[in-house]
């Protein structure tokens, strides 16, 4: 079979245009259509990762204000503790201080049998053994000169024996002294 082509070389021309124009308009409708495809995949996936982003930014912020919740609470439980502990150091005193105090400066031959503190008036009572007279009043005079005790209760009856006196002093304690 012979094949002739009888056509004029300008109608061949524009077939050979027209031909290539179609191809090239078939090429760009199927590009909008891709690029239309791949817009609205983009558009929604910007959707389901913003809407994502905002579930995630609500759960981070109940999470952190429930942790800033929490922190606060713990900050409030350490804070009533410490101020718990305050108040008991506040009260507190060292009475081996005190009794330190009483020891080293309480002459010879003064013996306690019973020291009695009572903290809530404060009080403090002495019941012992001097040897002598002597003695027991150089206690009496450490009593007075020292700043923590006050009104010093000393009754005469602790000064009628002259040896081996059994005595009975009252005193106000000035808790506040006792360092």
């Amino acid at each position: 079979m012979i094949k002739l082509n009888i056509i004029p070389d300008k109608i061949k021309k524009e077939i050979k245009v027209n031909f290539i124009y179609n191809i090239i308009k078939k090429s760009l409708y199927i590009l909008i259509i891709v690029f239309s495809v791949a817009g609205i995949i983009l558009l929604a996936s910007e959707y389901i990762l913003l809407s994502s982003l905002a579930k995630e930014i609500n759960g981070s912020t109940l999470d952190f204000k429930s942790s800033v919740d929490t922190s606060q609470n713990k900050v409030s439980e350490i804070n009533n503790e410490i101020i718990l502990l305050e108040n008991i150091q506040a009260d507190h005193v060292r009475w081996s201080v005190l009794f330190n105090y009483i020891s080293t400066n309480s002459p010879d031959g003064i013996s306690f049998r019973q020291i009695n503190i009572d903290k809530k008036v404060p009080s403090i009572s002495f019941n012992g053994l001097a040897v002598s007279r002597d003695q027991l009043l150089s206690f009496k005079i450490f009593l007075e000169d020292s700043s923590i005790f006050e009104n010093i209760d000393f009754p005469i009856q602790n000064l009628l024996q002259k040896e081996n006196i059994n005595f009975e002093i009252n005193a106000k304690l000035n808790i506040y002294e006792i360092k």
